[in-house]
Order: C-alpha cells, then sequence, then structure tokens
C-alpha cells in the first residue's frame, strides 16, 4: 500500500516494513537477523519499543524511563540491536535528548556502517 506513495523513500519503506524483525531472527514478516535487517529499522525499533514502555496506555501506566532503559538492556542482543540499545541508553542515561544522527553515526574508531541510506549524513544537524 504504502510503496504507492511517492513522497515515501525506499529507506521508509524498510523502516516500516521490517522494524519488526528481531536481532535474533525471530521477528517478522521475513525472519531477517542482525544485520540483514536495515539500519534505520533497527534504530526505529529501538525509540519505538522505548516510546511504547514510557507512553500511558488505556491498559497499563507508563514505566519509568530507568525501568524502560533496564528492558531495552534486556532486550538487547534478542530483539534489538545490541549496539544501537547501547549507544541509546548511554545517551538518555546522560540526560541527552537522543537524535536519530546519535543512533547513526559509528562509535569511535568504528567506520560508517555500509548500510546508511545514501543522502543520509548522520553529522548532519536534526531539523526543526
Amino acid at each position: 500500500m504504502l510503496r504507492h506513495t511517492p513522497a515515501l523513500g525506499q529507506a521508509c519503506l524498510e523502516v516500516v516494513l521490517h522494524h519488526h524483525e528481531h536481532w535474533n531472527g525471530g521477528g517478522y514478516p521475513h525472519g531477517l537477523k542482525g544485520e540483514a535487517i536495515p539500519l534505520l529499522a533497527r534504530v526505529f525499533a529501538v525509540v519505538d519499543a522505548f516510546d511504547a514502555l514510557t507512553s500511558a496506555r488505556p491498559y497499563r501506566q507508563p514505566w519509568p524511563e530507568d525501568r524502560a532503559l533496564e528492558e531495552l538492556r534486556a532486550m538487547a542482543g534478542r530483539v534489538l540491536d545490541p549496539a544501537l540499545v547501547e549507544v541509546f541508553v548511554a545517551l538518555r542515561g546522560e540526560g541527552t535528548p537522543v537524535t536519530t544522527a546519535d543512533l547513526l553515526a559509528p562509535p569511535p574508531g568504528r567506520p560508517q556502517a555500509p548500510d546508511m541510506p545514501a543522502g543520509l549524513d548522520a553529522r548532519a544537524e536534526p531539523r526543526s
């Protein structure tokens, strides 16, 4: 359905399609595993999980941030990309707002991810 929406680029479509894939291959729709899951889908999965845990739902109260971060750590390596969880938790622990650029920037000494979408510069300032 969305692939017929020209305003959405391929990277956006991959996020929609693959953000429920699990790092260990147990997700859906294709059972992708590890770095076979598109990078932006892995980033979105971390952020989406955090948002789901810390947002009020009709059936439960939001979790405190420290409990949600601990749950992300428990999901790392099983459901979520462990490197992305590490960056997200570290930045949240510092009280720093986390941007997509923060999650996409490689750790010191590590090259840029090969699956970085073309035209996306992780060093760019976030748009307002």
